[in-house]
């Protein structure tokens, strides 16, 4: 569990080391009794003390302080020093005697504590030397038909691969011999990858696979590319992972639940709360919060949920650009390449619930640009639409697509209608 508790801490501790506060517009002539008080939110001790000051009976606090004690003061300058009196919805006792101070506040008023469930994963760091692999795949035939001479064949496929610290540069090709038939031997692809971990891109060199959507068609061809690539980052969660939010009344423990398997069993102190990271599977999921007191008494909160993977989180982006010629005659010719041609693929996360994209493509007889959204619609499923122009030798022509899907447990329901023109090309 990571919450707020300790940043609270250090920003009261700091607060506490302030002798003299810096002169605040409004208040540079007035003085007052510099207090340091116990302090407690809706008659429960926090185990923080609190700087103050008494004005003319009226109590101040500076607002940095007030708020890493958790009261969500907005709208204010952070240097600020500020009365309790003026802020929305807190009413305070001061109990001169034993030194304390209790401010009572609604929840709408205070910072939800957090409780992170992600798991701590440190970026990953690779380490890469230098060397060669060579890996291959062969089936041999031998067929005797009456009457006739014997058939025999081999074919197989290989791979060999070359890494160095910095790149890697890799070689497939195809093969096939027989007293029957020609010798033949066909490269497949041959590139030159470079990965950087840090920017989370790719950049290859050589024989690619354009970058591409659901309502896009790929293309092989030979060129270079630069592409995201979140698989040299397994510490970074690409879709948006749901929060869920409650309060607790004492001082109690919490049980969280995915579709009644527990999940983690945390301590939660008096107030709001807020859960982030929940592991939840892709679709529906069921998610109940089970708030324990001290009294063994239970309030269980039940709520439905849907996760995506096909979502980007907010504020999230990945990105595919191509530049080469259109490769020709795969699996059959070792180096045939056609015209030239661009290409370029984007999406963003807006939000946590909708995802935009774009696709483009330039070649010498065709020119198509399109874009489209992914939402999630509530609880229900995950509803997406795209539409697409081209340009092309035919003319003008269009593409539209619209897809629904919906997952929950071991069911699932995709739905999906895709339609151009007679004139559209890609």
């Amino acid at each position: 569990m990571v919450s707020r508790r300790a940043a609270r801490r250090v920003s009261v501790a700091l607060a506490c080391l302030l002798s003299i506060w810096p002169p605040v517009s409004g208040h540079a002539d007035e003085t007052g009794q510099q207090l340091l008080l116990e302090v407690s939110i809706n008659g429960h001790p926090i185990k923080l003390i609190g700087q103050f000051e008494q004005r003319n009976e009226a109590m101040f606090a500076p607002v940095a302080q007030l708020r890493g004690l958790g009261l969500n003061v907005v709208g204010v300058d952070p240097d600020a020093v500020v009365p309790l009196s003026g802020l929305p919805g807190l009413t305070y006792e001061y109990n001169e005697r034993i030194q304390t101070i209790d401010m009572r506040i609604g929840d709408e008023g205070r910072i939800p504590a957090e409780i992170n469930l992600r798991p701590v994963r440190k970026p990953v760091t690779a380490d890469s030397g230098w060397g060669a692999v060579f890996s291959y795949d062969l089936l041999a035939d031998y067929f005797q038909a009456i009457e006739s001479s014997a058939s025999q064949r081999l074919a197989g496929s290989g791979e060999i691969r070359f890494f160095t610290p910095f790149a890697v540069a890799t070689n497939t090709m195809l093969g096939s011999a027989g007293n029957d038939s020609e010798t033949s031997f066909v490269r497949l692809e041959s590139r030159v990858t470079v990965d950087d971990p840090d920017r989370t891109q790719s950049y290859r060199l050589g024989d690619i696979i354009n970058g591409g959507l659901s309502w896009t068609r790929p293309v092989r061809a030979g060129g270079v590319q630069v592409a995201t690539n979140f698989a040299l980052r397994p510490d970074i969660v690409t879709f948006p992972v749901p929060e869920i939010a409650g309060t607790s009344a004492t001082p109690a423990t919490l049980d969280i639940y995915v579709d009644s398997v527990r999940r983690a069993t945390v301590p939660v102190e008096p107030g709001p709360f807020q859960v982030d990271g929940l592991p939840v599977m892709n679709g529906a999921n069921e998610v109940s919060l089970v708030v324990r007191d001290a009294l063994g008494r239970e309030v269980v909160t039940t709520l439905p949920i849907y996760s995506s993977t096909q979502l980007l989180d907010d504020g999230l982006s990945e990105f595919s650009a191509e530049a080469g010629f259109l490769r020709q005659e795969f699996g059959t010719s070792s180096g045939s390449y056609g015209d030239g041609f661009l290409s370029g693929t984007a999406r963003y996360g807006v939000t946590e619930w909708a995802t935009v994209e774009a696709h483009g493509e330039a070649a010498s007889e065709v020119q198509l640009f399109g874009a489209g959204a992914a939402t999630k619609v509530s609880t229900i499923g995950l509803f997406r639409a795209a539409i697409s122009a081209s340009q092309s030798d035919l003319g003008a022509g269009a593409l539209a697509n619209v897809g629904f899907e919906h997952q929950s447990g071991p069911f699932s329901f995709i739905s999906e209608i895709l339609k151009s023109t007679t004139n559209y090309s890609d």
